[in-house]
């Protein structure tokens, strides 16, 4: 089954793999900060350059499971970050497969759990588990509860030192009986540096046992001892293995020479300060020395650039103290040369002379092929968890892969064989409902071809049900195995769907309602200027009483003119102006000129949209103005302009009532005189945050301005 790429670097959760060896290959973002190291610091280490041998002692025989019984291992690890802090993390760690499902290495991720409930019961479960991987790398476990002095070991633990649990107490006594006499005072120091006033609460111990058939053994022992709130110490507690075997003396380096000299692995022994003793042809050939330079006038930090005659002693004794240390780092060839290598360092003992046996492998040609498997990882290693159905399409519009989620979305069973059957399916005739434009895809699909990012909604069927979803597809030309593929993400927007018809079905049935207001409104200004319009007949006597019930008409007409342009209107926020202002000056053309064709009406009105809380009062100022023009600014029988101009810019907008009749009164003051329109002109003007003038036009007659903040609709 062929997994989809995701960036790792975009996880939360720490992400690994690791090599056959233990090597790590591979992490993310969240991996680097856990350990407070770069991506290029991790590469290349084991988990024992990094974080305590214990617990690197524990990965190791997990990881060895899975690579060799191809199993899945999840459990709970606490991990010690640079600032000193601990971090449980819940890890799941899987077989890492190649393209023919071979095992090559483990893949591993991580999840902060620490702030989880019942740590207790999770360290007894973690403790358990270290007890079992421990029995699976032939360890025994033990525990002293120094309080009530009782002892617990492991069947495992027994199987260490030979002896059969039936006949073998176990207690501190116990142990010092079957102790070699010759080294029981290794475990009286111990305990008396256990009771010191500094205590170490790590430790390490190597003594011989004798077995219930009598036999000698040599033990490892490391642990840990745990104090109470009082700083007392209140248990100790370890694992141990039989290293009789490493202590056994190894061959003589002249029995190992004629092996050496034919191994095709690069060997090399030399002594502490180092001077070789012996290197083997496969060495030469790596460093392009010879081997008698090796003998005669090499020495180890000529290979190594870490390395100096000063800070040598410093070197070995961290190889003293691990008797075998595993490095990746940089060597250097006679040309000067760097290249990565793999070097195994062991020390060992000959006649009571210290040598190092170091095994080189030139890692060059590896990390060559490192780089194209951490190129396969990154494409081909995918966690199955995202929301999106994704389809791999060849240019030709042939499909390759998809993920999971397309099988959950399109309700195809699960297994490889639904992955095989998925990749067969048509997309017009399986996966294609019947309302979408087919022909329209072939040219949209030839533009991303051409490298065009393509965004639309699209109905699919689903295959084996017909039943039809709505979902939203991003293709993008991307480049994939050495080749160029089309990758369609598709996401079911069905509810989403669902959600905006009903939303824009209410949206309309709220304009049918705002419409129906405004018409309502626009219908009682109607009754309102019939009333007044009834009211001046029955007072046809007095003319100035008609007068005013006019003017009053005509200021009802101008608002109900707003209302009318809203509800006939595809817009029921704003009105066109322009269109309004022809209206409304028709109106008072029959209302107050005798010969309408006398005068000459002109706009010169920018396409600026109004809301209703600008428009009303605005209509009215204009309503006022013309009017006023009317009335006032040509005699009887004069020909004449009247012009009215909007002008808007980032900030401001002026409006414009110009004339060219017999212009203003001498000594007449704008800013107090004049009539109540007038005075309604300077209130509405105000009301607009702005201000009104009147003056004297240049070409004779008269010039009305309003000027007020724009608000853009």
């Amino acid at each position: 089954m062929r997994k989809v790429p995701v960036p790792i670097d975009s996880l939360p959760d720490i992400v690994f793999c690791k090599d056959r060896e233990g090597l790590y290959v591979e992490c993310n973002k969240a991996f680097e900060a856990l350990f407070g190291r770069t991506r290029e610091e991790i590469l290349g280490l084991r988990d024992n350059d990094f974080i305590p041998q214990t617990h690197a002692d524990l990965f190791y025989t997990e990881d060895q499971s899975i690579i060799h019984e191809g199993c899945t291992i999840r459990s709970d690890s606490w991990i010690k970050t640079p600032d000193g802090n601990f971090v449980l993390f819940d890890v799941v760690k899987i077989p890492l497969r190649d393209a023919s499902g071979a095992i090559i290495g483990v893949f591993g991720t991580g999840r902060d759990i620490t702030d989880r409930e019942s740590l207790r019961i999770k360290l007894e479960q973690s403790e358990q588990r270290l007890r079992q991987a421990h029995a699976l790398a032939g360890m025994g476990h033990w525990e002293w509860n120094l309080v009530t002095n009782t002892c617990y070991w492991s069947e495992e633990y027994y199987e260490v030192i030979g002896h059969d649990t039936n006949k073998l107490v176990a207690s501190c006594h116990s142990m010092t009986d079957i102790t070699h006499p010759d080294d029981r005072k290794i475990l009286d120091d111990f305990m008396s540096a256990v009771f010191s006033a500094n205590p170490d609460p790590i430790f390490r111990l190597e003594y011989r046992i004798i077995t219930a058939t009598g036999a000698v053994r040599t033990i490892s022992t490391q642990g840990e001892v745990i104090f109470d709130s009082y700083g007392t110490p209140s248990k100790i507690c370890g694992v141990t293995r039989d290293i009789s075997q490493v202590k056994a003396s190894r061959k003589t380096i002249e029995q190992l020479k004629s092996a050496l000299d034919n191994s095709s692995e690069a060997v090399l022994i030399h002594t502490g300060r180092g001077k070789f003793l012996y290197v083997n042809q496969a060495v030469a050939d790596i460093y392009r020395y010879s081997v008698q330079d090796f003998l005669h006038r090499v020495r180890l930090w000529d290979l190594d650039p870490a390395i100096t005659a000063e800070n040598i002693d410093r070197v070995m004794q961290t190889v003293r103290e691990q008797k075998a240390v595993h490095l990746e780092l940089n060597n250097r060839r006679s040309n000067g040369e760097v290249f990565p290598a793999h070097i195994r360092v062991e020390q060992h003992f000959h006649d009571g002379e210290e040598f190092f046996l170091v095994i080189v492998r030139d890692l060059t040609e590896e990390r060559q092929k490192q780089r194209a498997w951490e190129a396969l990882i990154a494409k081909n290693t995918v966690l199955e968890n995202m929301n999106d159905a994704i389809f791999i399409h060849e240019v030709d519009g042939r499909l390759l892969e998809v993920n999971q989620k397309t099988l959950e979305m399109y309700r195809i069973e699960f297994g490889d064989e639904s992955y095989q059957r998925a990749i067969t399916y048509d997309i017009a005739k399986d996966l294609s409902g019947p309302d979408n434009d087919l022909a329209g895809l072939t040219a949209l699909w030839q533009r991303v071809i051409n490298g065009e990012i393509a965004r639309f909604e699209w109905q699919a069927r689903r295959p084996l049900d017909g039943s039809l979803f709505y979902v939203e597809v991003i293709l993008r030309k991307i480049s994939l195995y050495n080749r160029e593929v089309i990758l369609a993400n598709v996401r079911d927007i069905t509810e989403q769907r669902e959600l905006r018809e009903q939303i824009i079905s209410s949206l309309r049935e709220k304009e049918l309602m705002l419409k129906e207001i405004h018409h309502r409104v626009k219908n009682n200004m109607q009754v309102v200027s019939s009333l007044l319009n009834l009211q001046s007949y029955h007072a046809r006597d007095n003319h100035e009483i008609v007068t005013i019930l006019a003017e009053c008409q005509e200021r009802v007409r101008s608002m109900s003119l707003i209302h009318e342009r809203l509800y006939r209107s595809e817009n029921l926020s704003h009105i066109d102006f322009s269109e309004y202002i022809q209206s409304l000056a028709h109106g008072l053309f029959r209302s107050y000129v005798a010969a309408p064709r006398q005068i000459h009406f002109h706009t010169d009105v920018d396409a600026v949209p109004l809301d209703i809380n600008t428009a009303i009062p605005l209509g009215l100022i204009l309503n006022e103005l013309i009017s006023n023009a009317l009335k006032h600014a040509f005699t009887l029988h004069q020909t004449g302009n009247l012009t009215v101009t909007l002008r808007s810019s980032a900030e401001q907008m002026a409006l414009c009532v110009i004339d060219d009749g017999v212009g203003l009164p001498e000594g007449f003051d704008a800013t107090s005189g004049g009539s109540l329109g007038l005075e309604l002109v300077r209130t509405l003007a105000l009301q607009l945050s702005g201000t009104f003038s009147l003056t004297h036009h240049a070409g004779g007659g008269s010039c009305a301005m309003v000027e007020f903040p724009f608000r853009k609709g």
